[in-house]
């Protein structure tokens, strides 16, 4: 039930989860002449389903939202070998790595137009900007992922640190 509601495998756990602790906590509260204990529980559990749409809802559904999605989405239905799955996972990682690294309106419009698949119209008509502006981001937000990634290509030991050092550097220098 929780999966049909909210979608993703994932964030169906995480909410599953969260009504067990839920359900487990509160358990001294339970009174059985209210309701039966599945009754009860199927109440708690549809309880964080609404809490978690509601603060789902709270953030917006922006390309953020999207882009984060589209990383739970990445692997396809026939799981690939373990090996070939670290690899990818390591791209995904520096691939949200240089996401990061992008200027605001880049990472939202290259996220529109490549993870979101919407058309430069559409982008257009979602970020408020002109067409040419729109491009330009595109454009920009690409090459400077491409190189972005390359850098990290020549260091595969990167860790999340390193690259949140490198980041605060990137952030504060000049570009």
């Amino acid at each position: 039930m929780v999966m049909r509601i909210v979608g993703r495998r994932e964030a169906a756990e995480d909410v599953l989860q969260e009504a067990l602790i839920a359900i487990w906590r509160f358990a001294p509260d339970y009174r059985q002449s209210i309701a039966a204990p599945m009754t009860w529980m199927h109440v708690v559990v549809r309880s964080r389903v609404l809490d978690y749409m509601r603060a789902r809802k709270a953030h917006g559904a922006d390309a953020e939202i999207a882009w984060n999605e589209m990383l739970d989405d990445t692997l396809p239905a026939d799981a690939p070998e373990p090996s070939e799955q670290v690899l990818l996972w390591q791209n995904i990682h520096q691939l949200d790595i240089c996401m990061r690294e992008l200027e605001e309106n880049q990472r939202r419009a290259v996220a529109l137009a490549y993870f979101c698949e919407f058309s430069h119209s559409e982008v257009v008509t979602e970020m408020n900007a002109p067409l040419g502006t729109v491009k330009t981001w595109i454009r920009r937000g690409v090459e400077k992922l491409r190189n972005e990634m390359q850098a990290l290509e020549g260091s595969p030991s990167m860790t999340s640190s390193a690259a949140a050092s490198r980041h605060g550097r990137r952030a504060n220098g000049p570009e």
